[in-house]
């Protein structure tokens, strides 16, 4: 036991050693520099340098984009960029795949290749109650003074029950066959209308929609209100074109006509009129 705690001693001796390194001048054999230094000092040394290395790297690495350089490594941030870039890629695909779309569609139509619509309107019966080319001339206006004077005192006037056929001037809604007549003993206040599939249905004269719904047995339906109080519901309608309070001209599209619920495979148009809370017969007005 003594002569192990000896050598311990004598290894501690030695580790503590000093050795001293001198540097001396060739010519003159003077020193000029030198360092003194023992195992122990010099290995404490290298292991302060060592450690403070291995902190140094681990720091870069950690805080740095230095470690996605590393083979093998996959950290969430990582995975989180790969994954936003694969969005913004699959977001920018289809905007590219919709401004193809468009610009397909846009040359198609410029160089007369696109077939006519099935949203029907005609230009030439789209007319406002405003418009110039309906203005009252001189000679009019002198008639209709003339004419309101002599019926101020005709108490017949008055006393018309329903609106005068001949005033009242309409469009049909949409084009097509009338499959069901106006009945009001069985409860049928309208005309039913087969048309083709998608067929647009038009305002049969000008007004301000009033309301729009949906019905189980109608599906949507709109309701027009006429300058001169009549009253026009479209129903068994698939889409609605106008929403409440637009105001719509005669010939101008309010909805798309949606299949029959009674008849597969045919489209139909439920059209009805009301004056005053009494159903009309709308092919006294109407022309189908």
């Amino acid at each position: 036991m003594k002569q192990r705690k000896e050598k311990i001693q004598k290894f501690w001796k030695r580790l503590h050693l000093p050795y001293r390194l001198s540097i001396k001048d060739g010519h003159t054999l003077s020193e000029v520099a030198r360092l003194q230094a023992s195992k122990f000092s010099v290995a404490m040394v290298v292991l302060v340098f060592a450690v403070a290395l291995i902190t140094i790297t681990a720091i870069l690495i950690i805080s740095t984009p230095i470690r996605n350089y590393l083979p093998g490594y996959s950290g969430n941030e990582v995975r989180r960029m790969v994954l936003q870039k694969a969005l913004v890629i699959d977001s920018l695909e289809q905007k590219v795949h919709q401004q193809e779309v468009y610009l397909n569609n846009l040359y198609a139509a410029l160089t007369g290749r696109v077939s006519i619509d099935s949203v029907r309107t005609d230009s030439a019966l789209l007319v406002s109650a405003d418009d110039e080319i309906l203005a009252q001339s001189e000679a009019e206006k002198n008639f209709t003074e003339s004419y309101q004077q002599a019926e101020r005192y005709n108490l017949s006037a008055g006393m018309q029950t329903e609106p005068d056929t001949e005033s009242v001037v309409m469009l049909p809604p949409m084009k097509g066959v009338v499959s069901q007549k106006f009945n009001v003993s069985a409860k049928h206040f309208g005309l039913e209308i087969s048309a083709p599939e998608k067929e647009t249905v038009v305002a049969a004269m000008e007004g301000v929609v009033t309301f729009t719904g949906f019905d189980p047995e109608n599906s949507y339906f709109i309701q027009i209100q006429h300058s001169n109080g009549i009253v026009a519901i479209y129903k068994n309608t698939g889409l609605l074109l106008r929403k409440v309070g637009d105001k719509v001209r005669t010939g101008e599209a309010v909805a798309i006509v949606a299949p029959s619920k009674n008849k597969k495979g045919i489209y139909s148009l439920q059209f009805e009129l009301w004056d005053k809370g009494k159903a009309l017969n709308p092919e006294t007005y109407i022309p189908f």
